[in-house]
């Protein structure tokens, strides 16, 4: 509907003053969001390695109560067994120090995260803001438009 020479103005006219700096904030969360899942991921493949290293052990301890049970007992094959069973608590213990680095990342991770998403919500919520006073403005224009078209025809008598 066209107004007397004034146009239709819609939500398209718009604008919001930050945009660019909305757009780089949603930015900055898409990376942190991507960061997040890479160091997640990482943490994975540390926590399948861990349990791949108990199982190990587990089974190496099996072979070792194995070997004290058959009838003729190998000193050495248990003392290999028993080295092997040292050597994978190591490597157990150095992953959970690199588990324990990783868990660091994802809290600095999750708390960039966290703000970047502050930072996204408050402009989206000052763009919000910003639109509803620019609708209630073209309400107010298009009401006065629509008033002073109505007085136009019937105070005077019709359009001229």
């Amino acid at each position: 509907m066209q107004l007397w020479g004034m146009g239709n103005r819609n939500m398209a006219d718009f604008k919001f003053r930050l945009q660019a700096l909305l757009e780089y904030r949603i930015h900055q969360r898409d990376l942190c969001r991507v960061l997040l899942g890479e160091v997640l991921a990482e943490e994975q493949k540390i926590l399948d390695e861990l349990q791949h290293l108990k199982d190990e052990e587990t089974q190496t301890l099996d072979e070792i109560r194995d070997l004290q049970q058959v009838g003729v007992f190998d000193p050495f094959a248990a003392s290999r067994r028993r080295y092997h069973t040292s050597q994978l608590r190591y490597e157990q213990h150095h992953v959970n120090q690199k588990q324990q680095l990783i868990q660091k990342q994802i809290d600095l991770c999750r708390l960039h995260l966290i703000k970047a998403d502050q930072a996204v919500k408050a402009l989206e919520k000052m763009e919000d803001k910003q639109r509803r006073d620019y609708d209630a403005i073209q309400l107010k224009k298009t009401d006065l438009a629509l008033e002073e078209a109505w007085q136009s025809v019937n105070l005077t008598g019709g359009p001229r």
